[in-house]
């Protein structure tokens, strides 16, 4: 079988690689750096890649079907709303990932990442590591995390004929094979990561050309008014379902929205991603409630 051949890409590799080039030399798919660490090695804050939304429209108008990964560190907060926060209302054809491959990292921080982006788009991210890693911080042992191997894994092992499988999974769906030297693809000055897709192009078309694409749940809207309205719905269904529970469930809803608006500046300016958080709170509150009213 002839594996279906992409790239990964971030601001390392330049922002003027001809798409249409690769397209014709036979790539068909990208996964793009979204975010992570401002830094490689010695990290204080987020970014969202500089070149994301570059890579993200010029590959798509070339025909690629794109995925987005968030390269995860131990010790920075939020990092899942950061991450789709930097998409934003971006479709991606081949999901969000999570690469979790940095020292320090733990199963159990590992699992908070996933559950939190888990919640917020429309199907399971996927994973990138190698076996070695993933073995090593024992996430077999973790349900959140393989899914029982049904998680899709995008697997890093280079140079060889198949890669080895971290223990929880027993396949791959990309993998990372190896990384070129400085020029070897076509209109890329450095160094580029290649990956596989675990089957022959007519899979390939079937399983996502014709998919629905990972898209985030319930956007927050642009602007101060369309985040107060998000919260605002949010807590008058909240409200509503402890109407057997209070006397006035629009005070509730209303107690709950103040209570929740924390994280949005009545001067006008707004963070998104406090904002994403505690949406992803009250949908919670919301859910639990109407899961003991069934």
């Amino acid at each position: 079988m002839e594996y279906v051949r992409g790239l990964d890409v971030s601001k390392y590799q330049t922002v003027d690689i001809d798409w249409d080039l690769l397209r014709r030399e036979g790539y068909r798919f990208v996964l793009i750096r979204a975010s992570g660490p401002d830094r490689p090695h010695n990290w204080t804050s987020l970014e969202k890649d500089p070149h994301f939304d570059a890579h993200y429209e010029r590959a798509g108008n070339a025909g690629f079907l794109r995925g987005a990964y968030h390269y995860l560190v131990p010790d920075l907060h939020r990092q899942a709303a950061h991450f789709v926060e930097a998409v934003g209302e971006r479709p991606l054809e081949i999901n969000y990932w999570g690469d979790v491959e940095q020292g320090g990292l733990t199963r159990e921080k590992c699992e908070a990442f996933f559950e939190a982006l888990d919640r917020n788009i429309s199907q399971m991210a996927g994973i990138y590591s190698r076996a070695t890693f993933l073995n090593g911080i024992d996430a077999h042992q973790s349900e959140m995390l393989t899914k029982d191997g049904q998680r899709p894994l995008w697997v890093a092992h280079f140079d060889v004929s198949q890669p080895k499988l971290p223990r929880g999974w027993n396949t791959w769906l990309f993998w990372q094979y190896t990384v070129t030297q400085a020029g070897a693809v076509p209109s890329i000055p450095g160094r580029v990561d290649l990956d596989y897709y675990n089957g022959d192009a007519a899979q390939f078309g079937a399983e996502f050309e014709q998919a629905p694409v990972a898209e985030i749940h319930e956007p927050v809207a642009p602007g101060i008014a369309g985040q107060r309205a998000a919260l605002a719905d949010h807590a008058v269904a909240v409200g509503h379902l402890l109407a057997p529970q209070v006397d006035h469930p629009e005070l509730e809803a209303q107690r709950l929205l103040v209570e929740a608006d924390h994280g949005v500046d009545p001067g006008g300016r707004a963070d998104r991603r406090e904002v994403a958080v505690v949406l992803g709170g009250l949908r919670d509150h919301h859910r639990s409630l109407a899961a003991r009213r069934e």
